[in-house]
């Protein structure tokens, strides 16, 4: 599946997203409907248009009954772009489903911690996901990014600096330059603080992350209003 992708993504990146649409749907055919279906899912997801893929899925859900290895897969996806859609009780509901028969999908407790983080306001509920998903997959920068955050919010602030440096550490990101740096201002760190923030900005804006970048200059802000 992971080879798929990836030539899924090198075809979309050699045609235009039709193109490559009629090219997946051409190959696959009718032969397999479920391996096409996913084929232009991930099309979709290449061009992070969530409300498409999540309409792609929808009648892909009945035809895992042939192929159940691939039941969690669509499960799991579907959440992600319910997710990305704002329909956020939906994608807990189904990320919470993909974890009652895999108990150990990283992204899925990955994503259902950070949902909890930062979208419902959560993070008791959130750490044990996230500590789980550190203990799977401890060299994970993105996963130590989320347990660094519930650590945050649960204010054990000194386990928090561990993970967030090494996080950043292996692969430093818009995101987690701003975690860091939003820990360090609750540390007193302000020297830190600021270095990160104005990192987290310059990625930021090389990305066109524009929400990070806004989040980070209000963190700065605050900085500055102390």
């Amino acid at each position: 599946p992971d080879a798929a992708r990836q030539v899924i993504h090198q075809i979309a990146a050699a045609l235009d997203r039709d193109g490559a649409a009629a090219l997946v749907a051409e190959v696959g055919g009718q032969a397999n409907p479920l391996w096409t279906g996913l084929g232009l899912v991930n099309l979709d997801l290449a061009e992070l248009d969530y409300a498409s893929a999540l309409e792609r899925l929808t009648p892909l859900k009945p035809l895992v009954a042939t192929e159940p290895g691939l039941a969690d897969r669509v499960v799991g996806l579907e959440a992600l772009c319910l997710l990305q859609t704002g329909k956020t009780q939906e994608a807990k509901a189904a990320y919470e489903g993909v974890l009652a028969s895999q108990p150990n999908n990283v992204q899925a407790l990955n994503n259902l911690s950070y949902m909890l983080l930062t979208t419902l306001n959560d993070p008791e509920a959130a750490l044990p996901l996230a500590e789980r998903a550190a203990q799977l997959s401890a060299q994970n920068p993105d996963i130590l990014d989320t347990y660094g955050m519930a650590l945050h919010r649960v204010g054990r602030l000194e386990e928090a600096r561990l993970q967030l440096e090494t996080s950043v550490g292996r692969k430093a990101k818009p995101s987690s330059l701003l975690h860091l740096g939003q820990l360090y201002a609750d540390l007193n760190f302000i020297g830190r603080a600021r270095t990160r923030l104005e990192e987290a900005i310059d990625q930021a804006q090389a990305t066109n992350d524009e929400e990070t970048a806004l989040l980070a200059r209000r963190a700065l802000e605050q900085i500055e209003e102390r």
